[in-house]
């Protein structure tokens, strides 16, 4: 948090000491373990996707930025 992150806890139904801790609390609405262990690998892949795709659309917009003046430049858009 002081290098300005959010803290995301992935827990089960009741949150235990953990969800408390959290900025956000994501709670497996189940009893047993092997089905919050399950749904929690599902959430961590899904924000692993998330978050490659958001880091390719900045590299793809950082591209295009980077480009941009170099064909205003040539001639080829305008600015």
């Amino acid at each position: 948090r002081e290098a300005g992150a959010r803290v995301l806890a992935l827990t089960g139904r009741g949150g235990g000491r953990l969800a408390p801790l959290a900025d956000l609390a994501v709670r497996v609405p189940a009893d047993r373990i092997e089905v919050v262990e399950d749904a929690h690998m599902a959430i961590g892949h899904s924000l692993c996707v998330a978050a490659r795709s958001a880091i390719a659309a900045r590299r793809a917009e950082d591209a295009v930025l980077r480009t941009a003046p170099l064909l205003a430049e040539a001639g080829h858009v305008e600015a």
